[in-house]
């Protein structure tokens, strides 16, 4: 048995995973064919590097990458959910301020937090890094995060 790789697509519910065994021909070529299939509809893949969560973006599926991050097109007026390592569950919408919204059990909105990360980044890249961190670091995400509307946490490092 070789080594198990995955990649992680993003979607409006969080994300899914796809995994292969390096060693079977035909595990590989679905994860390729799924892969190249985003790809062509406007995904951007990231080879993830490290334990800080580093991203690289790829050119080109490469079955040794242990794992890689799909990215849809964000554009204007997109959400997801992400659920954060307690289980609670949050929702992102396309900004930059108040935008991460704490979802109460029946899906309704209890609260809005606001974290960016240093510098100035486009609204996508600000929605990723509020993703993975929730995913990730969510304790610290919470303790930087600022709450209510025309709020502003401090920068997330």
């Amino acid at each position: 048995m070789g080594a198990m790789n995955e990649f992680k697509v993003l979607d409006p519910n969080g994300h899914t995973r796809t995994g292969w065994d390096t060693s079977s021909p035909e595990e590989v070529e679905n994860a390729r064919r799924i892969y190249n299939d985003l790809i062509k509809s406007g995904f951007r893949a990231f080879r993830m590097e490290g334990g800080g969560g580093e991203g690289v973006p790829t050119r080109g599926f490469d079955p040794k990458d242990k794992e890689t991050l799909l990215v849809p097109p964000i554009r204007a007026g997109s959400t997801f959910k992400v659920r954060g390592q307690s289980g609670q569950q949050y929702r992102i919408t396309y900004a930059t301020t108040s935008n991460v919204e704490v979802l109460g059990p029946s899906g309704a909105v209890s609260r809005r937090l606001c974290a960016l990360p240093v510098g100035d980044l486009p609204v996508p890249a600000v929605m990723l890094a509020q993703k993975l961190m929730l995913e990730t670091r969510e304790s610290e995400f919470l303790r930087i995060a600022a709450g209510g509307p025309g709020t502003t946490g401090r920068g997330m490092h």
